[in-house]
C-alpha cells in the first residue's frame, strides 16, 4: 500500500461512490481505479487534479496530507510524501516530489 493508495480508498469511501463509479466520472475503465487503490499501480501526476475535483478534495490531499494551520498565525504544519522535498524562494514555497511540483503557495509577510 502507498500514502497515494490509501488516500484514494479513504475519499472514495468519503465521498460515498465506488471504484467504479469515480471511473465513470473521470473516463477510465473501473480496474484502473481499482489498481491504484490496492497500490499495484498509481495514477500519472497530469490525473491527480481531474481524481480530486471528482472526490472534492486538495490535490495535496491525495499524495500527502492536507496543510494544517497550527495556532499560531504564522506557522503552518504538514506533511509531504517520501521522496520528496520542499523549496523556499523567496516569499514562494514548493513541494516538489519525482521532478513535478506537486504544491506551491505564496508566503504571506
Amino acid at each position: 500500500m502507498t500514502v497515494l493508495s490509501e488516500n484514494l480508498r479513504k475519499y472514495i469511501k468519503q465521498a460515498k461512490i465506488n471504484n467504479q463509479q469515480l471511473a465513470s466520472k473521470l473516463g477510465k475503465p473501473p480496474n484502473t481505479v481499482s489498481r491504484w487503490t490496492t497500490g499495484r499501480f498509481a495514477p500519472r501526476r497530469s490525473e491527480l487534479p481531474a481524481i480530486a475535483k471528482a472526490l472534492n478534495v486538495p490535490e495535496l490531499a491525495l499524495v500527502g496530507k492536507t496543510p494544517v494551520a497550527a495556532q499560531s498565525s504564522n506557522k503552518i504544519t504538514f506533511s509531504v510524501p517520501a521522496q520528496s522535498y520542499i523549496e523556499i524562494t523567496g516569499d514562494k514555497l514548493k513541494v516538489i516530489s519525482d521532478d513535478e511540483v506537486i504544491f506551491q503557495a505564496t508566503i504571506a509577510k
